[in-house]
């Protein structure tokens, strides 16, 4: 009883207890990073089967690595009340002979066939909409079961439709709320400070809980941060350059950045002259100006970046994938934003920077990425110089991507 005792600890903060004290059939919370919408979600679910005996329910995260960490937590916390545990199942059946499934979304026939008195859909904006409406909505008609949908946003998908019927007073069998991570007590604010340095659009949504446009611009004011002028190189200046290469049709460009004053002091765009003049040219420039390289070097990058190492230039690569463009992406956005760089006022780069674009895919993930018809030769090369000035391995203060403890921090303190 001791454990159990522990559980009783569990008081919600001032955000989460709408929630617990809603009757509504259907509950959508939309919060941010931390704000405890995870611990919330599962001791509604503890207290629903505890209370009720004999019926079923089930928490479904997007993939199995999320439903199992609470699964291994409920269980180790519930151990006392817990007639009988399967791990190959991940199904707890407690002493009034109610029970609980941790189940994935990742493939959602899985899901079919079987009655529900309670459903969590954990971060459900993740969670592909078919598996919910084909799948688990039909399993809680039977026993008309209520059914709970925590997560943060991820644009204006099917959980959004999901917040926005919760809003409407005609939808009586809807209730939603939404709160941004400060609405817990329980976090330090001086991280509200260091959340800001992150882009803006990653703060509303991550953070803020907003549902954001499916597609937006990633880069405001570019124009005030137009205005610096090309020179040649000072005795008393250090520099470093970002060099994005062509492909087909792309462009190759060199960017070259003044490390103290942050302002740009090279910008060349090139196409039509083969890759032995580009590579004599910029060897050319990067050794007149004395700076440190960093290139692209994935692909067709790789043995042009190999050239480079053997005519004795200071180079460092940045190999491209998904996750690191991201990163690089965010830095440069973080960067403008804060008004550290200064860039030459070209009327090709200042477009490619206004037309750049964030876009959310169907599972919600950002990526980032210039028009369809257009280049972004010009914002890949000055990331790259922007990424150098605080060298070319360090990592980018970009969100965390979640995980962990879901009873770990603020959330020992509630859970007891």
């Amino acid at each position: 009883m001791g454990r159990r005792r522990q559980v009783m600890l569990y008081r919600p903060h001032d955000g989460q207890r709408p929630f617990h004290e809603s009757a509504a059939r259907f509950r959508v919370c939309a919060n941010g990073r931390r704000f405890g919408k995870t611990l919330a979600g599962a001791n509604d679910m503890l207290r629903f089967v505890l209370n009720n005996p004999r019926v079923r329910a089930w928490w479904v995260a997007p993939v199995m690595d999320q439903a199992a960490r609470v699964f291994e937590e409920v269980a180790d916390r519930m151990h006392p009340v817990v007639r009988r545990k399967s791990i190959t199942d991940r199904r707890l059946i407690f002493a009034n002979g109610s029970e609980v499934e941790f189940k994935s979304a990742h493939e959602p026939d899985h899901l079919r066939g079987v009655g529900l008195d309670y459903l969590v859909v954990d971060e459900a904006a993740d969670v592909d909409e078919d598996a919910y409406f084909s799948c688990l909505r039909p399993a809680l008609s039977d026993r008309r079961g209520k059914a709970v949908f925590i997560s943060t946003p991820k644009g204006r998908n099917w959980f959004y439709r999901m917040y926005l019927k919760g809003q409407d007073p005609a939808e009586t069998d809807y209730k939603s709320w939404r709160f941004p991570t400060w609405a817990n007590p329980y976090i330090d604010r001086a991280e509200e400070a260091a959340a800001r340095e992150v882009p803006v659009h990653v703060y509303r949504q991550e953070y803020e809980a907003a549902f954001l446009e499916d597609e937006d611009t990633v880069f405001r004011n570019v124009r005030e941060r137009a205005g610096a002028v090309l020179r040649p190189p000072h005795v008393s200046e250090r520099y470093v350059f970002g060099l994005d290469l062509g492909r087909a049709h792309d462009f190759t460009v060199l960017v070259g950045l003044e490390r103290r004053k942050r302002e740009m002091v090279l910008f060349r765009r090139f196409r039509e002259i083969g890759y032995s003049a580009q590579k004599e040219w910029i060897v050319d420039k990067v050794r007149h100006y004395g700076g440190r390289l960093v290139m692209d070097s994935t692909g067709v990058g790789e043995p042009i970046y190999d050239d480079f190492r053997r005519e004795g230039l200071e180079v460092s690569p940045y190999r491209f994938t998904e996750e690191s463009k991201r990163r690089l992406i965010e830095n440069l956005i973080v960067e403008m934003e804060g008004g550290r760089v200064k860039i030459a006022d070209d009327p090709v780069l200042v477009g490619e920077l206004e037309a750049f674009r964030y876009v959310m895919n169907r599972s919600g993930r950002l990526s980032y990425e210039g028009p369809s018809a257009g280049h972004d030769d010009c914002v890949i090369a000055l990331a790259l110089a922007v990424w150098g000035l605080r060298g070319a391995e360090a990592p980018a203060r970009v969100l965390a991507t979640g995980g962990g403890n879901i009873f770990s921090s603020f959330s020992r303190r509630l859970f007891g």
